[in-house]
């Protein structure tokens, strides 16, 4: 049975709720990790369809086929990626800043903003798995997800810290949506079952405007 990546994080619920629920026929099972695990399963071949970081995509694309009008995506602010900081941005020169190990595209995107469009030179580290975002005391911190949306919200009541949401300082700078992850197929499984792939995809779309039609269950 083909196996589908699951993005353990909340934004993911309109997908699959529904499809957990057994309220609509999914023909395969499903796996559920963090966003770099599930790139690794897939670049591995552990998994057939998934989402994955955009980033990851981009560095595997000869071997995916990306399934049409999914994806985690924002067209502005979101705050569930953040960069959280002590200081105002711009004066994050030479800082330490923690990187959640649970991401690749928040990363990269993160990189870019602050090297391209800040000017800022920084030192990253990444946190081992399972501390606090403010492990190792660095100056800033990225966190995304579940964890992002929660310290967003106990810092924002003490406001204790700057945030920065990097969907909206990528709007800012470019004028562009900024698409975190895609779902994808890997591609010998699309040639050898275009069938049960069709069947797959059109479960998530079906999961998709269930979800749109019954907020109160996602909400």
């Amino acid at each position: 049975m083909p196996r589908l990546g699951r993005v353990g994080y909340a934004n993911c619920l309109p997908i699959f709720y529904p499809l957990e629920k057994g309220l609509i026929k999914l023909p395969c099972s499903i796996v559920a990790g963090h966003p770099s695990n599930l790139n690794s399963l897939f670049a591995a071949g552990d998994i057939e369809v998934t989402a994955v970081s955009s980033i990851a995509y981009a560095r595997q694309c000869s071997s995916s086929v990306v399934l049409p009008d999914l994806a985690i995506a924002s067209d502005g602010a979101v705050w569930s990626v953040a960069l959280l900081s002590r200081v105002p941005l711009p004066e994050l020169e030479g800082e330490r800043i923690s990187l959640t190990p649970h991401s690749a595209t928040s990363i990269a995107l993160l990189q870019i903003l602050l090297s391209r469009f800040y000017g800022l030179e920084v030192e990253y580290f990444y946190r081992p798995l399972g501390v606090p975002p403010w492990w190792g005391e660095p100056k800033a911190t990225l966190v995304i997800g579940d964890e992002a949306l929660r310290t967003i919200h106990r810092h924002s009541a003490n406001q204790k810290c700057f945030v920065y949401d990097l969907g909206a300082e990528w709007k800012k700078f470019t004028g562009k949506q900024m698409v975190f992850a895609l779902w994808v197929a890997r591609r010998n499984f699309v040639e050898q079952h275009p069938g049960l792939l069709r069947e797959i995809w059109g479960a998530l779309q079906e999961a998709k405007a269930w979800s749109f039609g019954h907020q109160e269950f996602i909400a």
